[in-house]
């Protein structure tokens, strides 16, 4: 109907008429765009709101999960110690508990946490603007940065640990293999692998274990 009546008008040279027209297909495209990108800047904005409860959800597991890690990190160091108590006094011929026994729980390593999936979808996918405001996208960009140096250097610490403590391993191994012998003799068994040497394993897994915990510290007020 507008196109008919511009022609109409354009023939009979009314150029108030055409003028009239001419203005009012410009605004209604002028508000047929404007509507559009209202449109799309409450999409966005809508996004942004669902993507910043994806990320407080993602964090608040995160940090529940390094809460858990730290108390566990925290009974590997306890026992750590017990155990190295024992092998520089010598207590362990009265300990109930086979010394094999108190390995596992002294080298027990807590596997470290991940990313914010929501945070990796959005690097991978190349949204990161629909992280807002700025200082909440710098603040993810830093702890992701943490969190990488912290992955590295803890599985470097692990590797430490395990190619330094031969002797606990062995013994370790000796009380998985010899569950079926009278504890006598797998107390003299372990007995004959107790050496200075397996002591200083001891003080080194109490070391490692208590370096992971400072770590995962740093890492926790991060998040």
């Amino acid at each position: 109907m507008l196109l008919k009546n511009f022609s109409k008008h354009l023939k009979e040279q009314n150029w108030v008429a055409v003028s009239l027209d001419f203005i009012i297909v410009v605004f209604g495209v002028f508000i047929g765009l404007q509507v559009a990108n209202w449109n799309k800047e409450r999409e966005e904005f809508q996004q942004t709101l669902v993507i910043q409860e994806r990320l407080k959800h993602d964090f608040n597991i995160i940090i529940n999960d390094l809460k858990s890690n730290i108390t566990r990190i925290e009974s590997t160091l306890e026992n750590a110690k017990l155990l190295a108590s024992y092998l520089k006094t010598g207590d362990y011929a009265d300990n109930p508990k086979p010394i094999a026994d108190l390995v596992s729980p002294a080298t027990h390593w807590v596997l470290p946490l991940g990313d914010s999936p929501t945070y990796e979808e959005l690097v991978s996918t190349g949204k990161l603007d629909l992280i807002q405001p700025q200082s909440l996208r710098t603040a993810l960009f830093e702890y992701n940065k943490g969190l990488q140096h912290y992955l590295s250097v803890n599985e470097k610490l692990h590797m430490l640990l395990w190619s330094n403590v031969d002797n606990l391993i062995e013994i370790e191994e000796l009380g998985l293999e010899t569950d079926a012998l009278i504890p006598s003799l797998q107390k003299q068994l372990e007995k004959d692998l107790i050496s200075p040497r397996t002591y200083l394993e001891a003080v080194f897994a109490v070391t490692a274990a208590n370096s992971h915990l400072i770590l995962t510290k740093r890492t926790l007020p991060k998040a």
